[in-house]
């Protein structure tokens, strides 16, 4: 082979292998720039799943707390109509009440009537019959209340005949009253011993 040819040869394959290294080297580099992207493409795919979820929950963190919202409206509102309610009930039973004490406090200052009335009439009554009795005779005794009894009426004189009048029974010693004692009652039970044999001893007819 000539030498000339052998040296275009050489040129030619330095420049097809020169060709085929940036041929590489571009390929190489695309491809690492191709894989960068797609890294990243997966990585904010990624993110708008998390973002997604991240929606959905704030979405239903949202309906739940304008349900709540609706709720505590509905529940502030039967409050109010409660309130109300509750504030005529309070208005009115307050009315009713004062007319309850106003009657108890009527009925008990009657009864206080009542009870004075009844104390002036027992006593008027137990003040007239006292001097009532006071001023009437006694039918037993026959005097009047208030009045000193009248002294009882001296004994038949058969029964005191042979007695010793009191003046001669008293004594200054024990034994002379002792002995007008037992003289009078002997002379007592002589009386009565011949009333009784007098009677016995009557003939009959």
């Amino acid at each position: 082979m000539p030498r000339g040819e052998s040296l275009t040869m050489a040129r030619s394959s330095g420049k097809n292998r020169s060709a085929l290294d940036r041929r590489r080297e571009s390929l190489q580099s695309r491809r690492a720039v191709a894989d960068e992207t797609g890294t990243k493409v997966k990585e904010l795919d990624r993110a708008l799943e998390t973002n997604a979820v991240a929606r959905r929950d704030s979405e239903a963190g949202l309906q739940a707390a304008l349900d709540r919202v609706a709720g505590l409206k509905k529940a502030i509102k039967a409050s109010k109509k409660q309130r109300d309610k509750l504030r005529t009930a309070r208005d009115k039973a307050r009315e009713n009440d004062a007319k309850a004490r106003q009657r108890a406090s009527s009925a008990e200052q009657k009864y206080d009537r009542a009870v004075l009335e009844d104390m002036v009439r027992r006593e008027k009554e137990r003040d007239l019959a006292s001097h009532t009795r006071a001023g009437k005779p006694d039918k037993r005794s026959g005097r009047s209340n208030g009045t000193p009894p009248a002294l009882p009426a001296p004994p038949p004189r058969a029964a005191t005949a042979g007695l010793p009048s009191p003046a001669n029974t008293t004594s200054d010693t024990p034994a002379a009253d002792e002995a007008a004692r037992a003289n009078a009652e002997a002379t007592k039970d002589r009386a009565s011993g011949k009333r009784t044999s007098s009677t016995t001893t009557s003939p009959r007819i």
